[in-house]
């Protein structure tokens, strides 16, 4: 990422929480692995904003709890190695994001439909910061109105 790009304090925040998020990952990985072994299931979560979801499920399907530590630690791993390269913020910060996402939002990659639906949000969030940046914040306004009311006209449909 360019030293003067306006999206770089957003990569760096991304990688703050996933070195903040690090450790509590690490210990839901070590929790998942006794429970796969003791019992088979591994508990998922969805935090939201007035509860947190719980669901028990089969332990290939908490998969999201495996792996999130070490989308997380290869984060911080690519920033750390190669600070100055574009391709290296990028990376590191979308690894940052996905690492939290799948630790914070692990019920939510039990199904496909699920990943389609978070991987959906993720590409409307990553394209309105490409065009705002890009053409200004009207046009990302513009953007964010026209994607609304296509959702809002199908589903009226």
């Amino acid at each position: 990422m360019e030293q003067n790009s306006p999206l770089r304090p957003y990569a760096k925040g991304a990688l703050v929480a996933a070195a903040c998020l690090l450790i509590p990952a690490v210990i839901s990985f070590c929790s998942a692995v006794i429970s796969s072994i003791t019992t088979g299931q591994v508990m998922v979560i969805s935090v939201g904003k007035t509860e947190t979801a719980r669901q028990l499920v089969h332990w290939p399907l908490g998969w999201s709890r495996f792996a999130s530590p070490f989308v997380l630690l290869g984060a911080i791993a690519v920033w750390a190695l190669s600070k100055s390269s574009q391709l290296a913020w990028w990376l590191s910060a979308c690894l940052a994001v996905l690492g939290s996402s799948m630790l914070v939002f692990s019920l939510w990659f039990v199904s496909w439909r699920g990943v389609a639906a978070f991987t959906s949000i993720l590409a409307f969030i990553c394209s309105a910061l490409y065009v705002g940046n890009r053409f200004g914040r009207m046009a990302a306004i513009g953007f964010v109105l026209v994607a609304v009311i296509g959702l809002v006209a199908a589903n009226a449909a």
